[in-house]
């Protein structure tokens, strides 16, 4: 019973018997019970029966229930060092278990086949988790190269992806908060808005061995809110202001109330984040990644002329540090065609700016039947346009209402479209009326269907379809 329970604990507890292995090694735990001792004298009045004499005689129930636990743990200790020691029986879990059989072959291949220095990911992975599987969930402890892992997947995969790994295998990703700590302690991992992260950049290029390179700028909308950044000691998600073309680098770093008040009463909120991107191009086949530049938050209140300047900023800097910059890409804002026709000088020209005297520009030779093509033939940069805008926005002019898509003298319209889905078949060409007039004008998937080349191999075949109506598909 209870009573009983906390007796047997008390004389468990008063004599400092706190493991299994104290208590085995203990010949007689009762026999404190014939010391005469102060200390004593409450628990012998809980436990024992005291006789006329003085003498003390230990409760049979007390007696009992220590045997008994004695007994039941010996037992359990003799099945566990037999278990332990016993062939047959590490035999009998093996084949009870297939799982132990796989990771057994899996250790000896993996013994042969590696260095002995070297630790192959997936048996760093397995060691992980069964490191911490007999640790408490305070107490868990990752592998750096686990750490990593797990910082690529949340970069990779997301919020929600990693959390739902986690759900099943919390043995080798740790908590969001702990991944937090661990990029928020490394300095280098800070991305500091309106600064160009040049040098970093350099460290990335020298370990993929890459010296070319083309840079992407563009804006995309984000939520309005005003945030305090501790590494940097700054407040981010103000429209950053522009001084020569170039955001003002911790602009909104201050210690003052009545200045950070001001600042909520005189500066927008920004609306859009500007980025710059940077995409390697290396001397080996395997692709990289691109590489995060800057980053600041912008109302779109700016120039053709500032975004030139910062382009040729930009050059200038990774020029000097023996990292050449092709060219710069983006959608198709007017803004930026602007920006790319002053600085390829199609049909037009920076006054009193001679950007082809800079010693980095180089001469492009156009091929002599290639008259119906337009270019300088001396550049400091390359420019290109987002592909799928310049498709999407073609598909969306050709469904306007209100103008036609004129190539040469011929106009382009989706008659032909319509007839080959009223009188084709579907598992010929895979249309249908959504493909030609969808609800979203972003619409990718359907610019991609309507120019495959299937479609151009049934248009071929119609009398009625001009040449021109295919090249323009074709382009799309």
């Amino acid at each position: 019973n209870e009573l009983a329970r906390e007796n047997v604990l008390s004389i468990l507890k008063i004599q400092s018997i706190h493991s299994l292995q104290s208590l085995l090694h203990t010949n007689n735990v009762l026999e404190l019970f014939n010391f005469d001792c102060s200390d004593l004298i409450e628990i012998k009045k809980k436990s024992c029966f005291m006789l006329s004499d003085g003498t003390y005689i230990i409760k049979c129930g007390i007696i009992n229930g220590l045997n008994y636990l004695t007994n039941i743990l010996k037992l359990k200790d003799e099945q566990r060092t037999k278990l332990n020691e016993s062939p047959s029986s590490l035999n009998e879990l093996i084949i009870k278990h297939p799982l132990l059989k796989a990771f057994i072959s899996y250790y000896k291949t993996s013994t042969i086949s590696l260095d002995k220095h070297q630790e192959g990911f997936l048996t760093t992975l397995i060691n992980n988790i069964t490191s911490n599987l007999k640790c408490p969930k305070n107490n868990v402890r990752y592998n750096q190269t686990m750490l990593n892992f797990a910082l690529s997947l949340f970069i990779l995969g997301g919020k929600n992806a990693y959390e739902f790994t986690r759900l099943d295998i919390s043995q080798v990703f740790p908590s969001l908060t702990t991944l937090k700590k661990i990029t928020s302690n490394n300095n280098e991992n800070v991305i500091e808005e309106g600064k160009f992260q040049i040098d970093h950049l350099l460290k990335h290029a020298s370990v993929i061995d890459c010296r070319y390179g083309f840079i992407s700028e563009d804006c995309t909308g984000v939520i309005r809110k005003i945030e305090y950044d501790s590494a940097t000691n700054t407040f981010i998600g103000f429209s950053t202001p522009l001084i020569s073309s170039l955001p003002s680098y911790k602009h909104f770093q201050t210690d003052s109330f009545d200045e950070l008040k001001n600042w909520f009463s005189t500066y927008e909120k920004a609306q859009l984040l500007n980025v710059h991107m940077f995409q390697p191009i290396t001397i080996n086949s395997a692709p990289s990644s691109s590489y995060l530049l800057s980053a600041y938050g912008t109302n779109s209140k700016f120039t053709s002329n500032d975004i030139w300047r910062r382009w040729v900023f930009i050059h200038g800097e990774c020029y000097s540090k023996q990292l050449k910059v092709i060219g710069f890409s983006t959608d198709c804002d007017g803004k930026y065609l602007r920006a790319m026709r002053l600085l390829s000088g199609f049909f037009t020209s920076l006054s009193n700016i001679k950007i082809t005297d800079k010693p980095d520009a180089f001469s492009i030779i156009i091929p002599n039947n290639w008259t119906w093509f337009y270019l300088r033939k001396k550049q400091l940069l390359l420019f290109f346009q987002d592909p799928i805008h310049l498709c999407t926005k073609l598909r969306n002019r050709l469904l306007s209402k209100n103008c036609n898509l004129m190539m040469g003298s011929q106009t382009i319209k989706l008659d032909y479209l319509d007839e080959l889905i009223e009188t084709g078949s579907k598992l010929d060409h895979g249309l249908v009326r959504s493909d030609l007039y969808p609800k979203d004008r972003q619409n990718y998937a359907s610019c991609v269907k309507i120019s495959s080349p299937t479609i151009l191999k049934l248009l071929k075949r119609s009398p009625d379809t001009k040449i021109v109506k295919l090249s323009y598909y074709s382009i799309c």
